[in-house]
């Protein structure tokens, strides 16, 4: 129903407002609504969703800042079958989550992007093996 609704689209639209609970909980209504959902993800992919969260990524507020690891993170762990487009997408995904919050000064906003990597780590395990291996 929330598809059907277009509740994605209306929540990227609100996710300049100044409240910052507001954005907080949109980023958190949008990864709620791809977790594991796979159509949701294509939908959110199709709205340029990732690219509107990257700015949340940069936010004062910390809360708003972990909403939007977060609901990258769910959007990562929402792929079920892999393509070059989808690996291509999370890979970007990933490492823009490096680049924004490896070094936020917010614990819980470290704390999202272990959890949002792990979808990283278990979406590419064959490559991250092949690494370690090469590391010894």
């Amino acid at each position: 129903e929330a598809l059907a609704g277009n509740l994605i689209t209306m929540c990227l639209n609100e996710l300049e407002e100044s409240d910052p609970v507001l954005r907080q909980w949109l980023a958190i209504c949008l990864g709620r609504i791809w977790d594991r959902h796979e159509n949701a993800r294509w939908r959110g992919a199709r709205d340029n969703a990732p690219e509107r969260l990257y700015t949340l990524l940069s936010d004062p507020v910390p809360e708003v800042r972990a909403a939007a690891v977060y609901a990258l993170g769910t959007f990562l762990n929402s792929c079920g079958s892999r393509s070059d487009h989808a690996n291509s997408l999370d890979q970007t995904i990933g490492l823009r989550l490096l680049q924004k919050t490896l070094d936020d000064g917010s614990p819980l906003v470290r704390c999202e992007l272990v959890v949002a990597l792990q979808w990283i780590v278990y979406s590419f395990l064959p490559n991250f093996m092949n690494l370690c291996r090469s590391l010894q």
